[in-house]
């Protein structure tokens, strides 16, 4: 249970860390966290890049927060919802490997991958190897004024745990 709370404070924390504004005196890449008398097994850090055109998109600073995660068989599933060309426009699935902190598989869905953008609300584990994600998808285009969507409906997906594969 310890080791459960800590993970969820560790990602709560990243996603203040990666969903930081743009700011010009940025050093690119981003660089890892560095500790005082303790050395972690691994580190990894998200990135996105469906959307990366400098300076202002570098594939982190798009991604608004983590939604969901689930821990299951040595694996951190874990959903974000990132912020493109308009708000809430997306979002991605990253599959993790607890032990080696290697990425497994990725999947995205934004309005760079589909024809209209996306936000998810959370991801279920529905099934043995089954992800279930709801979300909310625009099904028309928005004026380009504005700078958000006017219209949605519900949405869910179904990856396989193993590949990501819908």
């Amino acid at each position: 249970m310890k080791k459960i709370l800590i993970l969820h404070l560790l990602l709560n924390f990243t996603t203040f860390l990666c969903a930081q504004d743009f700011h010009p005196n940025v050093t690119f890449p981003y660089e890892a966290f560095h500790f005082e008398n303790y050395s972690p097994k691994w580190r990894y850090l998200s990135k996105d890049t469906t959307y990366v055109a400098p300076p202002y998109w570098d594939g982190f600073s798009h991604i608004f927060s983590v939604r969901t995660y689930w821990v299951a068989k040595d694996r951190l599933y874990v959903l974000y919802s990132t912020n493109g060309n308009r708000p809430l426009s997306g979002g991605f699935i990253e599959c993790i490997n607890i032990k080696t902190g290697s990425l497994v598989w990725k999947a995205t869905f934004n309005d760079k991958t589909q024809e209209f953008e996306e936000f998810p609300y959370f991801m279920q584990w529905v099934s043995p190897g089954k992800i279930r994600v709801y979300s909310t998808r625009a099904f028309e285009k928005s004026p380009p004024y504005l700078p958000f969507w006017l219209n949605g409906k519900l949405s869910i997906r179904t990856y396989d745990a193993e590949d990501g594969l819908l």
